[in-house]
């Protein structure tokens, strides 16, 4: 079986696509390939990764690699470089984010819709008896016309992706995430002082300011605390910092989750936190925002909707060793009965084995 994804960039180890794909890659028996715009895999890996220019190059990459599947993977606007509508006349696709048909083909400044119009000539595509399939990693809506032209199947991370998109006239299932085997290993608790070590994992520009703000307020420079950020952050993010806040920059999710002692994740836009599973699967004490609710309730772990529930429930934390525990206990618990790769897999091959989507030769 060969799969070929369309993804808008590799960026890195603290990067949840990057995650969820090379996760996918190591539980999904297949050859999976790669396409992205030249200059997006921030990765160390080349291999099978097809960096383009052009969309008339996707056509020569899918006659070399032969793919049985595409698997387009949608994380929302924030992936375009520009925003504009799609235009749709009620039958073909005339423009999108400002360019027109001929301009699309030749430009590669859209993801992920665009490389698969630039592929999904109907016709070519039953004839090689490819299946489409989208992976929403978002909560945005995707425009109807799209989906329901160009792919046979749209895939959730959550329900709270397919309960925004459910009016779409497509076969839509959800299909939760599941960890790596490296994320799941035990490994030795690294331990180093005495004070209680509060992190997070994740761009810290996505996090609502509001409550950084409030965090640093009202614990900053607390003797018995310490603030830990693993991931990319904004310059002046570090301006005025508190002597019990550190930046790390990207850390390995595994070796950073062993290092702390409480999880802590005031997102403020996700659809499904990666990030925050990880972390339970640690049994960790994990307190997260109403944004992540479906996860953190599936989990047992806390959730907070403004920054007095913050304060109530972080308090609780910060004084009661065995409620972490117990917490933490119990969430790694459902991590493990919910979000196992035998899971995942079996999911999945509901969908990559039904015979009469593919042709081995």
């Amino acid at each position: 079986m060969v799969i070929l994804h369309f993804v808008h960039g590799l960026y890195g180890i603290n990067n949840g696509l990057d995650r969820y794909i090379q996760t996918f890659k190591n539980v999904i028996n297949a050859n999976h390939f790669f396409i992205c715009p030249k200059g997006e895999n921030k990765t160390n890996c080349n291999d099978n990764v097809f960096e383009i220019e052009s969309f008339f190059e996707i056509e020569k990459i899918i006659d070399e690699v032969k793919p049985n599947f595409y698997l387009c993977h949608w994380t929302g606007p924030e992936s375009l470089k520009n925003k504009n509508d799609i235009i749709w006349n009620g039958q073909n696709f005339i423009s999108f984010s400002g360019l027109n048909l001929a301009e699309l083909y030749a430009n590669i400044d859209t993801n992920p819709y665009g490389y698969i119009y630039a592929v999904l000539d109907e016709k070519k595509r039953t004839d090689k008896n490819i299946r489409n399939i989208l992976v929403t990693h978002t909560e945005y809506k995707l425009p109807p016309p799209i989906s329901t032209r160009f792919y046979d199947e749209i895939v959730h991370v959550s329900n709270k992706c397919l309960n925004n998109n459910k009016e779409l006239d497509v076969t839509q299932r959800v299909i939760y995430p599941c960890l790596s085997d490296e994320i799941i290993k035990n490994l030795p608790k690294i331990s180093f002082g005495s004070k209680l070590k509060i992190g997070w994992l994740g761009r810290l520009n996505k996090y609502d300011s509001i409550y950084y703000d409030f965090i640093k307020t009202e614990y900053g420079n607390r003797k018995d605390l310490e603030f830990y950020f693993a991931g990319e952050y904004e310059d002046h993010i570090e301006n005025d910092r508190p002597e019990n806040f550190f930046f790390l920059g990207n850390q390995k999710a595994n070796i950073f989750l062993n290092s702390i002692d409480v999880f802590l994740y005031p997102t403020s836009i996700d659809s499904f936190s990666l990030a925050l599973l990880e972390a339970m699967s640690k049994g960790l004490c994990c307190i997260s925002s109403n944004v992540v609710s479906e996860l953190a309730s599936l989990c047992d772990s806390i959730v907070f909707t403004d920054t007095k529930t913050l304060k109530i429930n972080l308090d609780i934390i910060i004084e009661n060793k065995i409620f972490r525990a117990v917490i933490g206990s119990n969430s790694q618990k459902r991590v493990k009965e919910l979000f196992s790769s035998d899971n995942f897999l079996k999911n999945w091959n509901k969908i990559l084995l039904q015979p009469h989507f593919i042709t081995f030769k």
